[in-house]
């Protein structure tokens, strides 16, 4: 492998799956957490998360409800290896 391969060579992101948590700290003691519910394509062929959003202030549920983003910008908000909850 060159040196232009390695420079050029994306990490390997975690897969998106049903029934898993992903939580990530907006500011001290708020938490966005995220259950993926279903996955599905829209017309186009784009990829879509179904999901369960929850915004909790210091463990407490301010807001929940089931939203859909399309997978990138799941993945750009909750996808980093370092927001998956164990036991997902």
């Amino acid at each position: 492998m060159t040196f232009l391969q390695l420079l050029g060579r994306k990490t390997k992101e975690p897969n998106i799956e049903i029934g898993c948590r992903y939580s990530r700290c907006v500011h001290t003691g708020l938490t966005e957490k995220a259950k993926v519910l279903a996955m599905s394509q829209d017309q186009l062929g784009i990829p879509h998360v179904q999901f369960e959003y929850r915004l909790e202030r210091y463990g407490k549920v301010e807001l929940s409800d089931r939203r859909t983003l399309a997978l990138e910008a799941f993945r750009g908000a909750f996808g980093s290896i370092g927001n998956m909850e164990a036991g997902a």
